[in-house]
């Protein structure tokens, strides 16, 4: 997450200190994704899903009929 946060993907804030004490627990950090980091989510997913349907696509060639057996 601290690369994320470098990087300017998320944004992050510490809880109010007295709560986690009220509440017996360590206080929690909070992560907000960015806007540049929702692009960037998005861009890796799209990315991600031609890859996949490239590497399906290949393997339904290369073996037709056994795609659905192997997913």
């Amino acid at each position: 997450m601290a690369r994320l946060e470098a990087v300017g993907w998320v944004e992050s804030s510490w809880e109010d200190p007295d709560l986690g004490v009220r509440e017996g627990r360590p206080r929690r950090r909070y992560y907000l994704l960015t806007r540049h980091g929702a692009e960037q989510a998005r861009f890796a997913l799209a990315e991600i899903s031609r890859i996949r349907d490239k590497r399906r696509a290949t393997l339904s060639a290369a073996q037709p009929g056994t795609l659905g057996a192997s997913l």
